[in-house]
């Protein structure tokens, strides 16, 4: 190995790994924006790791009226979880007596939520309690 090719080899590495750095200090300054994505994505990959799981519980789920459920996965002040919801009202402005009956129970029912569709009735929620 030349001396050459060695100084070539380390200006390289030292360039990648200057990059660091500046990736991380451009992250924190855009906390606001960095934090909120990579909680959401997170709670997707759950969602996808968990989505068997789900399916094989809203199969269980009593046929007839519309079916909801909600799988609560922590929060803090503000609830964080999945609801699978049949009547897709959860994103509805208003929602009919009967799903407001449905969910009464629940902590959707008692603190309200909003979130994000995942597709075939299910919704990636926040909760207000």
């Amino acid at each position: 190995m030349t001396i050459l090719s060695v100084k070539a080899r380390i200006g390289r590495r030292a360039l990648s790994w200057s990059i660091l750095p500046l990736v991380t200090l451009i992250a924190i300054g855009n906390a606001n924006l960095v934090w909120p994505l990579a909680i959401e994505t997170g709670e997707r990959i759950h969602f996808q790791a968990m989505r068997s799981t789900h399916l094989e519980d809203v199969s269980k789920l009593p046929l007839g009226e519309p079916r909801f459920t909600f799988w609560h996965w922590g929060g803090f002040g503000v609830g964080h979880g999945v609801v699978y919801d049949e009547s897709d009202e959860i994103v509805l402005p208003e929602q009919s007596a009967a799903w407001k009956k449905r969910v009464a129970g629940t902590e959707i029912g008692v603190c309200g939520a909003w979130g994000t569709p995942l597709g075939n009735h299910f919704y990636l929620v926040r909760t207000g309690c």
